[in-house]
């Protein structure tokens, strides 16, 4: 990434979001790690939210320039 890359704004922020509520709730993951029940029910979120990204990507694939493309190979 270029510092013009950096500048420029998110073209999917609804799923940028929701990937930066994931990334909390695996910091939040290590901070329950000892305590089962807490484990289970933020994992289920973090699994749930993870699968929300990829169809927030999928849904609004139509307004990038070469999704189709980039997709696959990540």
């Amino acid at each position: 990434m270029t510092s013009d890359d950096a500048a420029q704004p998110c073209p999917m922020p609804n799923a940028h979001r929701r990937l930066m509520d994931c990334h909390a709730q695996w910091h939040r993951l290590h901070e329950v790690y000892f305590d089962p029940h807490e484990f289970r029910l933020t994992m289920n979120s973090l699994v749930q939210n993870l699968r929300n990204v990829t169809w927030l990507l999928q849904k609004q694939k139509a307004q990038l320039v070469g999704f189709d493309e980039w997709y696959p190979r990540f």
